[in-house]
């Protein structure tokens, strides 16, 4: 158990104790007790399952398959794109109000595969640039409507 362990930090951390006693919520002295093969019981176990939901626990308990489940990666593959997918169709709604340059940055990253996220405040610039577009569109249609009905 303490070797699969070992293979667990390298895989997460790259070996990093420290980080891995971070993530995991561990103090560096209760890792190494662990990693000397001292108190492996369930509750290290519970917690690696709890964070690290892509690991394998038959491989973790018994040795056996991969350490990390080939099934989750599929899943975690299908999560991520359809994060990418979310996040552009999200971010589409804003292309109108771009500016040339922010739609070239915009198009740059769909096209590296990068998520377009936008920090807040950049998402409130063109939320009120969005607002103002809105309401353009919709005066404009009131004064074809208001003209319609007068002729």
């Amino acid at each position: 158990m303490k070797d699969r362990l070992a293979q667990i930090i390298a895989y997460k951390t790259a070996g990093k104790k420290r980080k891995f006693c971070d993530f995991i919520g561990w103090s560096p002295q209760y890792l190494q007790k662990l990693l000397a093969g001292e108190n492996f019981g369930l509750k290290p176990i519970v917690t690696l399952a709890e964070k690290m939901p892509e690991l394998n626990l038959r491989w973790l308990l018994l040795g056996d398959g991969e350490m990390i489940d080939p099934r989750d990666v599929q899943i975690r593959q299908k999560d991520a794109l359809l994060d990418f997918v979310r996040a552009g169709l999200q971010a589409e709604q804003y292309v109108a109000v771009m500016t040339a340059d922010e739609r070239k940055v915009f198009e740059c990253k769909l096209r590296s595969g990068i998520v377009p996220l936008f920090q807040p405040f950049e998402r409130a610039e063109l939320d009120e640039r969005l607002n103002a577009h809105l309401r353009a569109k919709d005066a404009d249609l009131s004064l074809q409507i208001n003209k319609d009905k007068t002729l």
